[in-house]
């Protein structure tokens, strides 16, 4: 039975070798979309899961006339924030040092010449809310 079912395919790919063509192309097509969508879509759920508090977690953005995005605030906007709305419970600012501010840049090391930012800086309640799971 199976190799009339190859019989039948091979004498239609000769027949019609370009219909066939498009055929094959746009199946290829399509399933190299779906495996690209699956990925994406697994990847995306993935981000972030390692959060015990996950679902009351916010990120805030600002965005700009010309339609940029940015994570960077003025300080006063998490305890504006709080103050305005009350579904907020907590806010933590998080700032990362860059290596052009002075005084935030260690050297590792005399012979190897590394340098290393060493300075995050964040609010006292960051570690009540931004937690693990401990599946790590």
């Amino acid at each position: 039975m199976f190799l009339n079912y190859l019989k039948i395919a091979l004498r239609t790919l000769r027949k019609s070798r370009v219909f066939s063509l498009i055929n094959m192309a746009g199946l290829a097509l399509g399933i190299a979309t779906f495996a690209f969508i699956l990925e994406y879509v697994a990847y995306e759920r993935s981000v972030n899961t390692f959060h015990k508090n996950l679902p009351t977690l916010y990120r805030m953005l600002t965005q700009t006339k010309e339609g940029d995005i940015w994570s960077d605030m003025a300080p006063a906007i998490g305890t504006l924030t709080k103050r305005e709305f009350p579904e907020v419970t907590e806010f933590c600012r998080e700032r990362k040092s860059r290596p052009d501010e002075p005084g935030k840049i260690v050297t590792i090391g005399i012979e190897t010449g590394l340098s290393a930012v060493v300075q995050n800086l964040s609010d006292s309640g960051h570690r009540t809310y931004i937690t693990t799971n401990n599946r790590l």
